[in-house]
């Protein structure tokens, strides 16, 4: 009995020993917990600057949803990116340049940040693509009339129609000439209220406006606003002008007419004098000028008597000089050097020789005139030059003037006579090394400041073009 009570205590001993064991794992419990729930979070603090601009982008995002929370004049940012989380004065440009926008644009869509870039932030949200938020035609009403209000996103249309003020979707409301502005090119593009041309930032008339721009700046149509003399943009009324078939004469000595019945060509001058010789003076242009086999200007007046010998024309140059560079004041008309004669006295038949801007000399051969519409050789009424001109230096088999392979390369026919014509150059890109190699022909002499050419130089700004482009890669 005495062994069994002191099992019965002992067994109470236990009993009792685990149940404070028990409450004391019971408040530990609730303590972890109590200081689990209850623990404050670390806060991340910002400074003034930082909480306006956090706002901003939170604003911005929520006028994806509700523009209307936004403000005419606040930033509406449309997507962010996140800044290194290293950064330094480069952050900035880094930014722009990866997001493909200017560092201006990138400083405008992030007015906090200074132009030095010194207070940008690490892992941090910058605007990379937004706008200012406009005015909204919340009403329906739109332009000038309604403090310049957009109809972009508004429901009941999306075109300012320029006549009512008022914004649709119907196709009075959005076709050009119509729309002023909105779901259109706008108002900038095409003239909305009968202005155009350079007075009026060089809008376009389409539509009830008509189809040309007057002189003057106003839209029409009709000869009194398209024609040539009175239109400066739009369906201007062009002349049509028949080339002659003595732009491509036969004659091969200079002589025209007569019983071979020669006819001029650009070689030796287009127009058939009365002395039966080819040329580009306005002697020979004038009066006695034998239009069956040339060209001729009737309002040309001959500097030369009707009654003038021939034996006072110059002599035909017999050894390639001409003018003051010729003992005996030569002429390279007729020549078997070439009709024209350069500003250093010597007859040739290239544009260096002939081209008025090369200051050809027209007493003693024929000059070719500079292009003043873009057309040359053949396709030119005055059998122009494209050297020298605004369009480019080169006439292409087309007879127009500009730059480039399809003008100047003479695989494509590029007319020598008539400007600066080029052999094909070929450049071979080899991509693993990023090497350039412009092809030279297999004799060619290597390239020093004194055997410089066109040709050159054109290959070399060509290759530096395509390195550039290649590494960006």
């Amino acid at each position: 009995m005495k062994s069994f009570g002191s099992h019965t205590q002992w067994s109470k001993c236990l009993l009792l020993i685990s149940f404070v064991l028990s409450m004391s794992m019971v408040v530990a419990k609730d303590e972890c917990a109590l200081e689990y729930w209850k623990r404050d979070l670390p806060q991340t603090t910002y400074n003034t600057t930082e909480i306006d601009f956090i706002n901003k982008i939170k604003a911005a995002r929520r006028a994806i949803i509700n523009p209307v929370a936004l403000k005419p004049g606040e930033l509406n940012c449309r997507y962010t990116g996140h800044s290194d989380t290293v950064v330094n004065y480069y952050s900035c440009m880094k930014m722009a340049i990866f997001y493909e926008i200017t560092i201006e644009k990138f400083f405008s869509l992030n007015p906090t940040l200074k132009k030095d870039c010194s207070n940008i932030q690490p892992s941090s949200g910058y605007c990379v693509e937004g706008f200012i938020e406009p005015v909204r035609a919340t009403d329906g009403l739109c332009g000038p009339k309604n403090s310049n209000a957009t109809c972009l996103g508004q429901l009941v249309g999306q075109c300012c129609n320029a006549a009512t003020w008022k914004c649709g979707n119907a196709t009075a409301d959005c076709a050009p000439g119509n729309c002023y502005e909105g779901a259109c090119v706008g108002d900038k593009v095409f003239s909305t209220d009968g202005t155009c041309g350079t007075q009026h930032g060089l809008r376009s008339c389409i539509g009830k406006w008509g189809d040309c721009c007057h002189n003057n700046g106003t839209c029409g149509t009709g000869p009194s606003f398209c024609g040539k003399d009175v239109c400066q943009m739009g369906n201007c009324t062009t002349p049509i002008v028949l080339t002659p078939p003595t732009l491509k004469g036969n004659t091969t000595d200079g002589t025209c007419g007569g019983t071979k019945a020669y006819t001029c060509s650009t070689a030796y001058g287009l127009c058939c004098n009365k002395n039966g010789q080819c040329g580009g003076l306005d002697s020979d242009c004038g009066a006695g000028c034998q239009s069956k086999f040339g060209r001729c200007n009737p309002n040309v007046t001959s500097s030369t008597s009707s009654s003038a010998p021939t034996s006072t024309a110059a002599p035909i140059s017999k050894d390639g000089k001409c003018g003051s560079a010729s003992t005996t004041g030569a002429t390279c008309i007729g020549s078997t050097f070439g009709s024209c004669c350069s500003v250093k006295g010597n007859c040739g038949s290239t544009p260096a020789f002939c081209a008025v801007s090369n200051s050809c000399q027209p007493k003693f051969g024929v000059c070719t005139p500079v292009s003043t519409d873009g057309k040359c050789g053949t396709g030119s009424a005055t059998g122009a030059t494209c050297l020298g001109s605004t369009y480019g230096d080169c006439c292409s088999a087309k007879s127009n003037c500009g730059v480039g392979p399809f003008f100047c390369a003479t695989t494509n026919n590029c007319q020598s006579a008539y400007g600066t014509c080029l052999p094909i150059m070929v450049l071979e890109i080899v991509v693993p090394s990023r090497e350039i190699v412009a092809a030279q022909p297999p004799s060619a002499a290597p390239v020093t400041c004194a055997n410089l050419t066109m040709e050159h130089a054109i290959q070399q700004a060509l290759t530096a073009s395509v390195a550039r482009h290649l590494s960006r890669w």
